[in-house]
């Protein structure tokens, strides 16, 4: 399956993304959104690859920014590496999920920064005591539920040797970096990616999706702490590997 992305709105003929949509089977309505993109947004779905590089290339000619991606380009974020402890070395970062395996500075392609939300959901069981039949009281167990709206920093880290990375902000372990570390979470998340782009100035950066509003979900199992666990959905992860590979003038991103 191929995915037809907009990827930004340039100079834009209306009528022509217009003419587009409905060639498509869409509405004109539909078009005019199209041509007031911002972020990565799929216009298309479609299994054929002709047909989709045909219609790629019929809205880029009304002068949209379109990428067509078939699905096995895209590395999923559930099969990303996620490494919580990391280590800045002098050649790259290091992490206890690959021993003796850094990913060197020379291997990355590109790093997009991304913002994402969701909604975390726990649950709770708490003991309170009711009235029983005989005068006393009773002690029983009570569940409860509450749901946490909560947003948080990723970076992909797209490289030649490896699967991408994922570096979440809120699962680092900042104090195994090794080098000093500044006074809050999002500081120290600051400090990786600035590493990183100083130590890999070749590398395409993108933080686009810092200004979007993606959703993703983490849903917390019965148990007495909440989890912040929880990959972002698949759009994040197409919408991140369109932007690296724009910053990388659509090179491969694994290249």
């Amino acid at each position: 399956m191929y995915s037809v992305v907009i990827v930004a709105s340039l100079d834009v003929n209306v009528a022509l993304v217009e003419r587009a949509a409905i060639a498509l089977g869409r509405t004109a309505i539909e078009g005019r959104q199209w041509a007031k993109v911002v972020v990565p947004r799929i216009a298309a779905r479609i299994d054929d690859p002709i047909r989709a590089r045909a219609f790629a290339t019929e809205l880029a000619a009304s002068g949209l920014d379109v990428e067509c991606i078939e699905d096995s380009e895209v590395v999923s974020s559930s099969e990303m590496l996620e490494p919580r402890t990391i280590a800045i070395a002098s050649s790259g970062l290091v992490t206890d999920l690959r021993p003796g395996q850094p990913l060197e500075y020379r291997a990355i392609t590109a790093l997009v920064r991304a913002r994402v939300s969701g909604t975390v959901v726990s649950t709770t069981i708490e003991v309170e005591r009711v009235p029983s039949g005989k005068g006393g009281t009773v002690a029983v167990p009570v569940e409860r539920t509450t749901h946490e709206r909560n947003a948080e920093e990723v970076l992909y880290v797209f490289s030649s040797t490896d699967v991408p990375w994922l570096l979440v902000q809120s699962l680092v372990r900042y104090g195994s970096l090794g080098i000093p570390l500044r006074f809050t979470q999002r500081e120290n998340f600051d400090l990786i990616v600035e590493t990183l782009r100083a130590n890999a100035p070749w590398a395409g950066f993108d933080e686009t999706l810092r200004t979007a509003s993606v959703e993703r979900a983490a849903t917390v199992a019965k148990s007495e702490t909440a989890s912040r666990t929880g990959a972002p959905p698949r759009s994040i992860d197409l919408a991140a590997h369109v932007l690296a590979r724009c910053s990388m003038r659509k090179r491969s991103v694994y290249r």
